[in-house]
Order: structure tokens, then C-alpha cells, then sequence
């Protein structure tokens, strides 16, 4: 007799259901269309002008994480049924709903569509021509404090960006719509390769690594309601592991190669990899042949990318203009406002310049580690943290960069590692920290921020730690009480 087996455990409706209200709420509360043209921008503060306000998104953010793990767990550690297609089609639904929201915690969409019209409309360079030398262009307003500067992207992600606008043309909100679906689908795109990379684990934990991407709060909020193209890089990275995973070397690299050239970020990924795969080839001549394709390879892709967009230098002037010139939200940005308050005779620029040293010899002893068989991934993470850890301009996207890196490492355990717990823990506090930040700061302490500095930085960067910390110890404690529990009674 067969026996009908129900796409997903009933137990799931619930948290799943409340997800869906939350969502909506969401939505609700922030709405894009009848905001999207407001000059300037606006952010939470906008939406929620008081501190009860701020307090009430924390909790609706918080709730919707809390109802986020409680299906990873039923997934995961209780092993309910649970549909892969019923887990896009939901990560599909979620999206949408929030596809229509204002991008309350970044609005580099705005400059998406704006520079991407310096191509599309203009017929300009983006790499040479900032949005403030078209000033008769209809959406020029929108530029905001970057009307001056030309693109931080690469030629991948202005590709994009000038295939989107020529698709909008004069209808800006339908361009905010458009970039917000390439964010949607180039998360669930990074969900499909993460459910092909553990195509060989056991079905619940492929489905709880691939749930963990996909639904998380930080995750969709960064993607779909910022349209934060860092997706659409992390996809392109997750494509590389995958074929290098299938011992496809020079393509997986290639792709690590086009994840660069959309974000240059994903620059230091690709000595890690380079480094891990020359190791796994068994002879010199091998890794001679390895080495010249690859390269070669890498210096026509990037070469191709630039061709219509001529030398990159421009990009790389003003990537090193962006990271030397300002901090904030950042543990340098704490230094420097302790320096100025304390009157200590240092520069503010000797902090960023410092950071920068101790961050370059901490990526040395990483590769050094994956010269001499260290985990890639490992690595990898380690360097995003350590670049989150020293930037003196934080930004919340940066942390999304952790979250693939722990999945695609994650041991084969019953449950998260602390590695991961850790991401988990430090993607929401980020997304808390425009409320420290924001509300707590103008309405609490007197626009300081040195104070709001003080509580936002340990909170943001350490509280993650211990709250993992927290969680293993609980769970060894339970796990140790469970043994005794049984040995009673076997005894009794």
C-alpha cells in the first residue's frame, strides 16, 4: 500500500504562516510606491520617528528571525518532511511581498538605476562620468551625496546595470522594481547551486543549508527589499565552488574571476582558490598547464568585461579615494571618536592606516594556512570577517558575505556549528544596529555618537559570540541531562 506523503509536516504551517504575516507587515509598514521619489531619501527613521517605533521594527525583526530558526530546527533536528519545491516556491513568495518595499537601510538602488543610465541613456562612461555631469537627466536628484563620484562597481555589475535601464527607460520606479528582481533572483539562484554543492547530505540538513540562505530575514531584507547586488556576486562565487567542486578548475575559477569583475570585493577570494586547486593537481606539469590557462583565461575575461568600459584604473582611484577618506558605524570609527574626544595627538588616518596593516599581515597568515592545506572556505570566511572587523566604513551587506562560506563549510553535525551560529547571531545584530545607531542616538543620547559608538560596536561585533557561546553551552547541558535521563532509566 503507498502511502501519501504530505509535501511538508503540519508543524511547519504555523511558523511559516506567521512568516507570511510578518512579511506582509513589513511591507505595510515601509511601502515603496508612495515614497519611491521622495528627495532626499529616507530610512527607518523616516518610517518609525520615535523610539518606541524603532523599538516595535526590532521586535517585528527579531520575531521574524525567532519564527526563521524555529523551521530550520523542525528541518534540521526533528527531520520534518519538508518539499524542495515548497522551499524556493516560499522563498519565491517572500520575495515578492517584499519586492515592493522601500529600501529602508540602503538605498544604493537609487545610484543603480542612475548610473546605469549614464550608459543606457547618455551613451558615457560610468567608470569616467558621475551622475552630476548630466544634471538635465529627469533622475538626477536621486543621485543623493554621491552625485560626484562615478561607480565603485565592475563591469559585470554596469553591464547589468545598463541592460536593466535600457529595459526602464524613464519609468524610475519600475527600475527599482526590475533591480530588486535581479536581487530576487540571484538569491534563490544562490539557494538552487547551495542545494546542488550538498547534492550528498542527508536530505534534512541539504534542505536546512539551503533554508538557511534562503529564508533568512537578513538575507531578504539586504537582497530584495535593498536590491543589494553583493547577491548577484555571491552568486556568481557559489557557481566557481560548485564546478571546482566538480573538478572543473579553470571554469570554477573563471567564474570566481566574473564574481570580481561585478563586485571587486570577491578579489580575495581568488587566491585562496587558486592556491587550494594548484594543490589538488597531482603533478608539476599539471599545474603548469593549470596555472599558464588560468591566468591566461582570467586576464581575457577581465580585459573582455573592460573592453567596452576602457582601463580600470579609474575604478581602482576611486575604490582607494572611498576607503581612505571618512569611518563610520565601525570599530575605527569607535578609535577615532575616542581619539578626538581624549585630544590624543593622532590622526585619524594613522587608525585607518593601521587597521589596514594588521588586516594585510592577517590575510598573509590565512593564505599561508591554505598553502599548507587549510580549509579554502575557512579561509575565506576568516577574510571577510577580518575585512568587516577593520573597514572603517561598516556597512550592513557586508555581513551576507559570511553566511555562504559557513554553509558550504558546515561540518556534518546533528546541529549548527558555533562558526555558523555566530553568523547567524551577527546578521541580525547588524540589522539591529541603524537602531542604536539612528533611534537610541537622536532620541536618547543627544545625537552623541561616540555613545552611540560605545553601545553599538560590542553589541554588533561581540554580542554574536557570546550569544553562540551561550547556545553550545545550553546544548551540551541539555545534551548531558538527556544521557543521564536515559541511563536512570535503563537502571531503575
Amino acid at each position: 500500500m503507498i502511502r501519501f506523503r504530505p509535501p511538508f509536516s503540519f508543524s511547519l504551517f504555523w511558523p511559516i504562516a506567521f512568516s507570511i504575516a510578518g512579511y506582509l507587515l513589513f511591507r505595510d509598514r515601509f511601502p515603496l510606491t508612495p515614497y519611491f521619489d521622495f528627495v532626499p531619501q529616507l530610512d527607518i527613521r523616516s518610517f518609525s520617528s520615535s523610539l518606541s517605533a524603532g523599538f516595535e521594527y526590532a521586535l517585528l525583526l527579531i520575531v521574524l528571525f525567532a519564527l526563521y530558526w524555529r523551521v530550520t530546527q523542525l528541518v534540521w533536528i526533528e527531520k520534518r518532511p519538508f518539499s524542495p519545491h515548497l522551499l524556493f516556491g516560499l522563498t519565491l513568495v517572500y520575495g515578492l511581498i517584499l519586492i515592493n518595499t522601500y529600501p529602508i537601510n540602503a538605498t544604493d538602488i537609487y545610484r543603480y538605476v542612475i548610473r546605469g543610465r549614464v550608459k543606457s541613456v547618455h551613451q558615457q562612461n560610468q567608470f569616467e562620468m558621475p551622475p552630476d555631469a548630466f544634471p538635465e537627466d529627469p533622475f538626477a536628484k536621486y543621485a543623493g551625496e554621491w552625485s560626484e563620484e562615478t561607480t565603485p562597481y565592475g563591469p559585470v555589475w554596469e553591464i547589468v546595470a545598463t541592460a536593466v535601464t535600457s529595459i526602464s527607460g524613464d519609468n524610475f520606479y519600475l527600475g527599482l522594481l526590475l533591480f530588486k528582481g535581479v536581487g530576487l533572483l540571484s538569491l534563490m539562484g544562490v539557494g538552487y547551486v547551495l542545494w546542488h554543492i550538498h547534492a550528498k547530505q542527508p536530505p534534512e540538513r541539504r534542505k536546512a543549508y539551503t533554508l538557511l540562505w534562503c529564508w533568512n530575514p537578513a538575507i531578504l531584507l539586504t537582497f530584495v527589499v535593498n536590491a543589494h547586488n553583493d547577491a548577484l556576486m555571491i552568486f556568481w562565487l557559489m557557481v566557481g565552488v560548485w564546478f571546482m567542486r566538480r573538478n572543473r578548475l579553470t571554469l570554477g575559477f573563471l567564474f570566481l574571476v566574473i564574481a570580481m569583475l561585478t563586485k571587486p570585493i570577491a578579489l580575495l577570494v581568488l587566491p585562496f582558490y587558486f592556491v587550494a586547486n594548484f594543490r589538488k593537481l597531482p603533478d608539476w606539469s599539471t599545474r603548469v598547464r593549470f596555472t599558464a590557462v588560468t591566468l591566461l583565461s582570467s586576464l581575457l575575461l577581465t580585459w573582455l568585461a573592460f573592453l567596452p568600459f576602457g582601463s580600470p584604473v579609474d575604478l581602482i582611484f576611486r575604490l582607494v579615494r572611498e576607503s581612505s577618506t571618512s569611518a563610520g558605524f565601525s570599530i575605527v570609527a569607535l578609535l577615532v571618536l575616542v581619539n578626538q574626544t581624549l585630544q590624543i595627538a593622532i590622526l585619524p588616518i594613522r587608525f585607518l592606516q593601521l587597521a589596514l596593516v594588521v588586516y594585510i599581515l592577517f590575510l598573509l597568515r590565512e593564505f599561508w594556512r591554505v598553502v599548507n592545506g587549510r580549509s579554502a572556505p575557512n579561509a575565506i570566511q576568516n577574510s571577510f570577517t577580518g575585512y568587516l572587523l577593520q573597514a572603517a566604513n561598516f556597512r550592513l551587506w557586508y555581513t551576507t558575505w559570511l553566511l555562504p562560506w559557513s554553509l558550504i563549510e558546515q561540518p556534518i553535525t546533528k546541529k549548527p556549528s558555533y562558526r555558523l551560529k555566530v553568523v547567524l547571531w551577527l546578521l541580525l545584530t547588524a540589522q539591529l544596529s541603524p537602531l542604536i545607531f539612528g533611534h537610541l542616538r537622536v532620541y536618547e543620547l543627544d545625537g552623541d555618537q561616540l555613545k552611540a559608538h560605545l553601545i553599538a560596536i560590542p553589541f554588533t561585533f561581540g554580542l554574536p559570540f557570546l550569544l553562540a557561546k551561550i547556545q553550545r553551552v545550553n546544548s551540551a547541558q541539555f545534551r548531558i541531562t538527556k544521557d543521564e535521563n536515559r541511563t536512570r532509566i535503563f537502571t531503575d
